[in-house]
């Protein structure tokens, strides 16, 4: 997937010339540009409540970022990437973004939020450094018997084309 994305990136002033030549809309060509800058593979890990979604997540950073009990934690698909600066962002589908504190993400503490919300954590880690173009998802638990917790999974999922199930 990395290939492919260097490869259009390299090929961007070529087709940057075509659609000049096209007279295409140049708002799309912005976008297109921006959408592959912040390309990135998302990969939720999917299970049950409890199977140790978030406890791996934590253990792959090397530090306790992530809520983890044995009660259903994590209430919102949350989404983990690298990035030089730190950033905690509640994300609306209709609404503005809400910058977050590491307090109210490990308490899961959002406050009310619409069907379709989900969470950005962008951080310095190593580990996320070294997975470049790939985005860990931290996902709520299936069969938690928390209709939120099914519906923010049912959301979610089609922002994705890769999955790691875990038991």
């Amino acid at each position: 997937m990395l290939h492919e994305q260097v490869f259009l990136k390299e090929s961007f002033p070529r087709i940057e010339v075509i659609w000049a030549a096209h007279n295409f809309p140049l708002e799309e060509l912005a976008a297109l540009r921006a959408e592959l800058n912040e390309f990135s593979v998302r990969m939720p890990l999917i299970g049950s409540f409890s199977a140790g979604k978030s406890s791996l997540i934590n253990f792959l950073l090397d530090e306790s970022l992530l809520s983890v009990a044995v009660n259903p934690e994590t209430c919102l698909p949350t989404e983990l990437r690298f990035a030089d600066d730190e950033l905690l962002i509640l994300h609306h589908p209709a609404q503005e973004a809400v910058p977050l504190d590491r307090a109210a993400l490990k308490a899961q503490e959002f406050g009310k939020f619409e069907s379709g919300s989900w969470v950005e954590v962008a951080t310095p880690s190593p580990v996320l450094a070294r997975l470049d173009g790939m985005t860990l998802v931290d996902m709520p638990g299936w069969e938690s018997g928390i209709e939120q917790h099914s519906e923010a999974i049912d959301n979610y999922l089609e922002r994705s084309s890769a999955y790691c199930i875990v038991v």
